[in-house]
């Protein structure tokens, strides 16, 4: 049966297949393979204006505050992360008080529009693109846009709380030369070699473009992103194409991988016997799909029931699905009653028992659909284990607010999601009825050892047990309701392309909004306890004595 509307996420890469840092590879159904090279990344951090004054200044004030963090971009110099009291209170909208503190306090070039779609600039500027809020903070985000052009991965997000006072500034942008967007092939073009650089056969749905710039050794390259939800291979593929010579500079399979009234596996088939349960939030049509949730099922028609009862045994092709319905249902209430989050506060379509004998599940950004194989040689049926529904529901969560991929971020992607799916369940373990098949006791947890950097192994899943172990460490030291809250909103702090130090730097921006850095010591202590450390300000304050107060901007800010 041809899924075209649903899919996406893999649990092959967590039991062993490697990816080198210097190769990007996208599975498909039947071991497929598509050797990609990495997309080119932005550099990180934020450049400021060397001959605005009060930049520097500024610079300075937030270096001296006991209360600050401050971390430079070893290579360029410039602003990864500002945390503190960057600005007093201030009367007015989120957006005003951000666009203030970007321009009047720092210099850096805005456009005059309010909306990126007005923007049309030849030169480079910031340009307002979305507000996302999470407890008592607006996350300003700022695209970086030249001749009308996003730059792939430069957005410059300032946090202001609901104080009034800027409280966070993270990001990437960096001024580059003004020049005209040039294309000597066309978009239908740049799809046809996207296609035929992955050999897609068919697809989810149709592929699209759109124009970007893309920084590559210090300048900009005019390119066409393509974006493919492919069937076969399956992957949601995302390809840049040369403007102007049509070749593919980079690409990346962003499939993400693991994994009324009803009868479901509270937890597992491991369970005695399967609960009865109310179904919360079902809509008219009858069906297992509602005001969170809309299951299907690969194999059949889905469940159908006038009545709403959905009274099946374990055997039964449509057990699976009020599983998977009520299982959506728990995560999503633990998100937005337990954290406040309704970004998610729509249906998430999801489909059971895909494939034959598929050994995987998996989350799709591209359709935003989560799909559950029933296991096959090393799986059990991964539709029946609550927890690998709350990974993947995680990934979700984590598209709608930063695109983790690659290297440590997407690493923490999977630590995140790993995470999340344990504290729900207040155990630090994930998989342990799908590995059972294996005769293991659990495919990943999170009260490990492994220390970074001597246990990275370049690969998401393997990685992720580092940063799912630092947040189980955490939620051991501060708590699971303080530790759940600040882990959660840490996400929004970050960029896509974070690294860890990044990471630990979202935590401590999160503790000062929610908890005035009142677990900052814990924090660090955690974290340096894996080997993951970041810029402390006490060490910067020294460094600022000993070099005598000097004027310059990159000396002030210089990391030793």
């Amino acid at each position: 049966m041809s899924l075209r509307f649903h899919l996406a996420f893999c649990l092959i890469a967590m039991m062993g297949a490697t990816v080198s840092p210097t190769n990007v590879m996208a599975f498909g159904p039947g071991g497929d393979r598509v050797p990609l090279a990495p997309v080119p990344e932005s550099t990180p951090g934020i450049e400021l204006p060397s001959h605005n004054g009060s930049a520097q200044s500024f610079a300075s004030q937030i270096v001296k505050s006991k209360d600050s963090y401050v971390r430079l971009d070893s290579g360029s110099g410039s602003v990864e992360t500002l945390i503190g009291d960057l600005t007093p209170a201030a009367a007015g909208d989120a957006a005003t008080i951000a666009r203030s503190f970007l321009g009047s306090r720092l210099g850096l070039p805005l456009s005059a529009d309010t909306t990126l779609a007005q923007s049309e600039s030849k030169t480079d500027q910031l340009s307002f693109g979305r507000i996302q809020r999470s407890s008592g903070t607006q996350h300003v985000v700022f695209a970086h846009i030249v001749d009308g052009v996003p730059v792939r991965g430069e957005e410059v997000t300032v946090h202001v709380g609901d104080d009034g006072k800027v409280h966070a500034l993270t990001g990437a942008y960096h001024t580059t030369p003004a020049t005209p967007f040039t294309a000597t092939i066309t978009a239908e073009q740049a799809i046809a070699q996207a296609v035929s650089q992955i050999g897609a056969k068919s697809f989810r749905q149709n592929p699209t473009t759109k124009r970007v710039w893309v920084p590559m050794n210090g300048q900009l390259q005019a390119a066409y992103q393509v974006d493919i939800a492919a069937e076969a291979p399956l992957g949601d593929f995302e390809i840049i194409v040369a403007a102007d010579s049509g070749k593919v500079v980079g690409g990346e399979d962003r499939l993400v991988y693991l994994q009324g009234e009803g009868k479901v596996w509270n937890h597992s088939p491991l369970d005695e016997k399967p609960a009865s349960v109310t179904l919360n939030y079902l809509n008219e049509s009858g069906n297992l799909s509602g005001q969170y949730a809309d299951v299907r099922n690969a194999a059949t028609e889905r469940a159908k029931s006038a009545t709403r009862k959905f009274n099946y045994e374990p055997s039964n092709t449509h057990f699976n699905e009020v599983t998977v319905y009520n299982n959506i249902n728990k995560i999503h209430d633990f998100y937005k009653k337990t954290l406040g989050y309704t970004d998610r506060d729509k249906p998430i379509k999801a489909t059971v028992h895909y494939g034959d004998k598929y050994d995987n599940a998996f989350f799709s950004p591209a359709t935003d659909s989560m799909t559950f194989g029933d296991g096959g040689k090393r799986l059990n049926d991964l539709a029946a284990e609550d927890n690998v529904l709350f990974h993947e529901y995680s990934h979700a969560v984590v598209h709608t607010i930063v695109s983790l991929r690659g290297g440590e971020a997407g690493a923490m992607n999977e630590g995140f999601s790993d995470y999340f799916a344990g504290t729900v369940n207040n155990k630090p373990t994930v998989g342990v009825w799908v590995a059972k098949k294996m005769g293991k006791p659990w495919l990943r947890n999170m009260t490990n050892t492994k220390h970074y950097p001597e246990d990275v192994k370049n690969e998401v899943h393997a990685d992720g047990e580092i940063w799912g172990g630092v947040c189980w460490d955490l939620r051991k030291a501060l708590g699971a309701k303080v530790a759940d809250m600040v882990l959660h909103k840490s996400r929004y702090y970050l960029r896509a392309g974070a690294t860890f130090v990044n990471g630990l730097e979202g935590v401590l921006a999160a503790d000062k909004a929610l908890n005035s850095s009142q677990n900052a010591a814990k924090i660090r202590q955690v974290f340096t306890a894996r080997g993951i450390k970041g810029s402390s300000v006490s060490r910067m304050d020294e460094s600022v004595q000993a070099l005598d107060r000097q004027s310059t901007f990159q000396l002030l800010f210089a990391d030793k």
